[in-house]
């Protein structure tokens, strides 16, 4: 009972560097949407597109701060909703103006960053919604599933108990 070996530490890891950086990546940014969204809260409510520009802000970071918490992963219709919900929304919020005009290059990369926020809440939503699936527990061919099956079997390696 010594210490692992490398290969079997390196089998215990999580994945590796790329999820490590995906993470890392993901927690930076929901720290920044936190940020920017309470401070931008705080210095003001005049205009309410920028209070609900805000307001998304802060939910994503919340979002993206507890999406490894969740017992799940999005599945593919999570994803592909996330993205319907995002490109309508831009397409036609941007048609209209909201959050804000498009005629600007700054308004413009906000209203890009607003409904991708809002695509992520569909993710969200349609993660928690759907039932998880479970797949049916795997038992390799010969062995049995219950302890009384596996009692019976003895060999020569087990104790057999008292004589």
């Amino acid at each position: 009972m010594g210490e692992a070996e490398p290969e079997e530490a390196e089998a215990d890891d999580d994945g590796g560097l790329i999820p490590s950086a995906v993470t890392m990546i993901r927690l930076l940014v929901a720290w920044a949407f936190i940020a920017l969204g309470l401070l931008d809260l705080v210095m003001g409510l005049d205009d309410p597109r920028f209070v609900i520009f805000h307001v998304v802000l802060l939910g994503s970071g919340l979002v993206l701060l507890t999406l490894g918490l969740l017992e799940k992963r999005p599945s593919r219709y999570a994803y592909l909703a996330g993205l319907v919900i995002g490109v309508a929304g831009l397409a036609i919020g941007g048609a209209n103006g909201f959050p804000f005009p498009m005629s600007h290059p700054g308004h413009a990369v906000a209203d890009v960053l607003f409904w991708g926020c809002a695509g992520l809440f569909a993710v969200l939503l349609a993660t928690v919604l759907t039932p998880a699936h479970r797949a049916a527990p795997r038992h390799p061919a010969g062995r049995h599933t219950h302890a009384e099956a596996r009692a019976e079997i003895a060999d020569d390696e087990n104790v057999g108990g008292l004589p």
